[in-house]
């Protein structure tokens, strides 16, 4: 997976994707790349993995988390764990009935809400070298 567009325009991009509380205003944000693949009537077998790091200049007045979804042809399908940790190396895995046609995979992510001190603007979470596989099995 690249970088958000939005992310390489403002910052002329590296390897991150830097997010503020702007970009997501506190609900499910889905990534600007999708993966489509034909898929044949089976089982899709999905991996997403990646590093992530979140600022924790404010978690001493609250708790900050961020937390990411798989999306199905925009659909969820999974939602892993909401993170507390300030660095943590994150993977979700899921096997799920498939049809025949073209589908697109996807991953969304959410922050928690601003604690009221910092400025909708500061920079809350990296993730980098995020890797979404996808497998068809059919018989």
């Amino acid at each position: 997976m690249q970088m958000s567009s939005d992310w390489i325009a403002a910052y002329g991009g590296s390897s991150s994707l830097g997010t503020t509380y702007a970009d997501g205003a506190m609900g499910w944000v889905p990534h600007d790349q999708v993966l489509s693949l034909a898929c044949t009537d089976g089982i899709a077998h999905i991996e997403f993995d990646c590093m992530a790091w979140q600022n924790q200049v404010y978690s001493t007045t609250v708790l900050q988390w961020y937390q990411f979804r798989l999306l199905l042809d925009g659909v969820p399908i999974h939602e892993g764990g909401q993170v507390f940790m300030n660095a943590h190396t994150y993977r979700i895995v899921v096997d799920i009935p498939i049809t025949t046609g073209t589908h697109e995979f996807a991953v969304a992510w959410r922050l928690s809400s601003p604690v009221g001190t910092e400025g909708t603007g500061t920079r809350r979470m990296y993730w980098f070298g995020g890797q979404l596989f996808v497998i068809n099995c059919f018989r």
